[in-house]
């Protein structure tokens, strides 16, 4: 084989290499970010929940205190 025909191959395998190369770096990071996406999406559905729960909880309790303790007319007069 000829110097000039190996030195032409060179480049076009080198080429291909990269190319596949890249494609494989591709997929690996499209799949890698779909899945830091989605755990990034659950805890923030899971840190919501909580706050609604937190929220929903503390809104009992001072509901409850206001029906115990005072007449519920009342007490929502005074709240207002």
């Amino acid at each position: 084989m000829k110097i000039r025909t190996k030195l032409s191959i060179f480049p076009i395998a080198l080429t291909v290499m990269l190319i596949v190369s890249l494609f494989i770096i591709l997929i690996i990071s499209n799949s890698t970010i779909k899945n830091q996406i989605g755990n990034h999406l659950q805890t923030t559905a899971q840190s919501r929940a909580h706050n609604i729960e937190t929220l929903l909880n503390d809104d009992k309790d001072i509901v409850q205190i206001l029906a115990a303790g005072i007449p519920f007319s009342n007490g929502f007069s005074i709240c207002f």
